[in-house]
This record gives C-alpha cells, structure tokens and sequence, in this order.
C-alpha cells in the first residue's frame, strides 16, 4: 500500500493544475451566468465582533460602503474600533495607502439603529450562532428594510430555512458562510434556501467576486461542506488518541502531509469551547457525538489559546509541545474507560485513518448533493481548512491515491475498532472511479 506522505512533483503540478481550473469555474457557480445580479453599492452588516468587523473590513476594501448595527452604544464604538483597527494595520503595513485609508474609513458608518438601514442593498448577519438570536435579526431588519433588499445570514452550522422563517419575502435570502478572518480567508460558503430567487443567487456569485473571494454552493445540512468534514477530522483525530497516540503526534502527522496546522492546534486556535457549544447543540438535537477528552479538558476551562490552555499550554505567545499533565490525566482516563490495545503509530497511519475518513465524509456529502462536485469540496478544504493545495484538495488526492484503496485501508482500520467501515457512499464512488 502507498505511502499517503509520499508525494511526487508530477502530483503536485497536475493537482496545482486542478485547483485552478476548480477555482475558475466555481466564482460563476452553476446555472447563474444568464441571471442579471443586482447592483450592490452599500451593504448592512449585523454584529461588530470578530467575524462582522471582519465582514465589513472585505466590503470596505472592494469599494462599497458599509453600516454596521450593534445592539448598544458601547458595542458600537467596539466593533468601529475593529473595523478601523483592522484598516489602520493594513495602512502601517502598506497594503492600503493614506488616501485608500480615508476612502474606506468615510464609507464606514455604525449605529444601533436598525432604522438607519433604509437605503442598503444587501444586509449580512454575523451575530452569535443562537437560531432565536438570529430570527430576532431578521425581525428587525424586515421592519427596517423593503422587501428588495437581500438578506444573508452567515451562519457556519444552522439551517438557513429556519433562520429565515417568518421572513417576509423569502426569495431574497440566502446563506454566505464567511471564514474567520473574514478579511483574509477567500472561502465563501453560497447557501441558496429552497425558495432564493436565481437573480439572489448570482447577485451572492457577484458579490464574492467583487470581494475577491472563492464562491462554492453548498446545500442545506448541519455544517454545510467544511464544518461537517471538520467535524469528522476531530472525531478520528481524538479516536486515534484512545488507541496510543499524543496530540503532539497526530499535529505532527498531518503536518507533514502539508496540512498547515494539525487538528488539536485548530482546536486551541478556534477555542474548544465553540466546539463543545456545538456538541452540546447536536446533544440535544438527540444526535451521539464522539468527545471522550475533549469535553473533560472544557470542564476545567481549558480553552485553548484564549485562556492559555487547551491540548496544549501557551507560555504567552509561545506553544508549549510537552503533553500537559491535565491533557495525560484525561488521556489515561478515557483510554481506561475504552478498554482498547494501544497501537504504535507511525505518520502514515495517522494520516490514513483521519485523512480517509475525512474523504469518506466528503463520499456522503456528494452523495446527498450537499457538494455539486468534488471539486467544491476541494475548494472548501483548501480555502477554509488548510488542506494542502498542491495535493489538489481532499477529493482530488482521493481519486489520485485510488479510492478502492482508502475504503481497504479504512476496513482494515475497523477491524481494529479505529474507524468506522467505509460508508456505501465511499464505496460506490470508488467503483465509479475506478
């Protein structure tokens, strides 16, 4: 069997070759070109957090204005402060000069108004991921806004249709799941509801082009394309660590696979306790989640790097690589509650059992038609997740390591209770591909 690791030059110039033709492609989306988008000059943002200010920074910097709605006075002034810091660093740094600067910050405007929306074309919604919060947006702007105006939420895991319910006129919304930061990540997530208008659509195509950014239309489930395949990186990634493995080890793997950080460091990144609301909210949707250390390393407010503790310590900005005691404490008891043989782990075989099972997620998503084709999911993994672009994308490696391989090596990894079998989906499109 291959070594996944191994990689030749040959490879990486067909899958770079790839990538860009996926990438051509996907900024027109399908059946979008002969609909006329709407002229789009000023946009609502909702929210000033990290994920609006950063919204906003990307409108301002593709030369539209921009107001944006926080609930009081003083998350106002906060979230005008990011937007404007943001710009201030890109103008120290020479990304903009001092006439760009002024441009961008004359265009800017923020209030607590939801009434001072009246003349915007398109309204993007970046509050907290809470469906009842959101509705209440929407209830507002509804009341504030004409019917055409374009409403998009930037949900990263909640159903659009259920966001939009009640709102007046539903074939002017949509989902545009933007990537943290927004104002440097080029993975835009187009998440048409059954009822968005085709002109909304390609006015969202539009939109993301102005912004420079890399469109890819998904459709409706938990976690559209990238969080859902991110969800079942994690799981295998921390099943591997009940069978002997360090998160030191599996980091280390998928880095030398080309991934630019390994999985435990994107934990620490996003904060655990995202993930763990997350789980909480599939929990109670009745679903099984798989988190035997994670949540322990939670309950004692190990965070990641915000706190300065997570699967990993942080000595200032500094990570610590020594497994942290209270990670080991939570390591040993879950490996106890399992009762399974340790396994001696080599690169290989990490990145076998968490890669392969990432792909046989991407095997159910185009099955479903959450993914029009495998390259969309490509273009998710490389632009929102880090997968190493010269191995072309998670689907694109797929195909050119053999599929029939992946689901032999994940039936192998079953056996030893490791992974899951190979979904029907993984099977069927490794007969296709063959």
């Amino acid at each position: 069997m291959p070594n996944p690791i191994e990689w030749t030059a040959k490879q990486k110039e067909a899958a770079l070759k790839a990538i860009h033709i996926a990438e051509t492609k996907a900024r027109f989306g399908s059946a979008t070109e002969a609909q006329q988008p709407a002229p789009i000059t000023k946009i609502g943002v909702i929210g000033g957090g990290t994920m609006g200010a950063g919204i906003a920074v990307v409108m301002l910097n593709s030369g539209l204005s921009v107001h944006m709605i926080e609930r009081d006075a003083p998350a106002v002034d906060a979230g005008k402060a990011r937007v404007l810091d943001t710009l201030k660093r890109d103008r120290a740094s020479g990304r903009i000069d001092k006439a760009e600067y002024a441009a961008r910050e004359s265009a800017f405007k923020a209030s607590a108004q939801y009434s001072d929306l009246t003349d915007v074309d398109l309204v993007v919604e970046a509050v907290y991921e809470d469906i009842d919060v959101k509705r209440d947006v929407f209830r507002q702007v509804s009341e504030a806004c004409g019917d055409d105006v374009i409403l998009a939420t930037n949900t990263s895991y909640l159903n659009p249709e259920l966001i939009f319910k009640d709102v007046p006129a539903p074939q002017r919304c949509i989902g545009l799941h933007f990537f943290s930061p927004a104002n440097i990540m080029k993975l835009v997530e187009i998440i048409p509801t059954k009822t968005t208008a085709k002109d909304v659509l390609s006015t969202a195509f539009s939109l993301t082009r102005t912004c420079k950014k890399v469109p890819v239309q998904v459709g409706i489930c938990d976690g559209f394309i990238g969080n859902r395949i991110l969800k079942a990186m994690r799981t295998q990634a921390e099943r591997v660590l009940l069978f002997g493995a360090t998160p030191q080890s599996v980091d280390a793997a998928l880095k030398e696979f080309g991934m630019k950080m390994g999985p435990f460091e994107v934990q620490d990144l996003a904060g655990l306790d995202i993930a763990a609301y997350q789980r909480k909210a599939a929990r109670d949707r009745g679903e099984k989640v798989f988190s035997p250390v994670s949540d322990h390393l939670v309950d004692q407010g190990r965070f990641g790097r915000k706190t300065g503790a997570g699967w990993y310590d942080y000595a200032g900005t500094e990570q610590v690589f020594d497994t942290p005691e209270p990670v080991k404490i939570a390591l040993g008891a879950a490996r106890q509650e399992a009762k399974v043989e340790p396994i001696l782990w080599t690169n290989a075989m990490i990145v076998e059992v968490v890669v392969f099972a990432m792909l046989d997620e991407a095997a159910q998503i185009l099955d479903e038609g959450i993914a029009q084709d495998p390259s969309d999911i490509d273009l998710v993994e490389i632009y929102g997740y880090g997968f190493p672009k010269d191995r072309g994308g998670l689907a694109w490696f797929g195909s050119a390591y053999g599929l029939s391989k992946i689901v032999e090596r994940l039936e192998h990894y079953n056996k030893l209770n490791v992974s899951e079998a190979p979904s029907n989906a993984l099977r069927n499109w490794a007969q296709a591909d063959a």
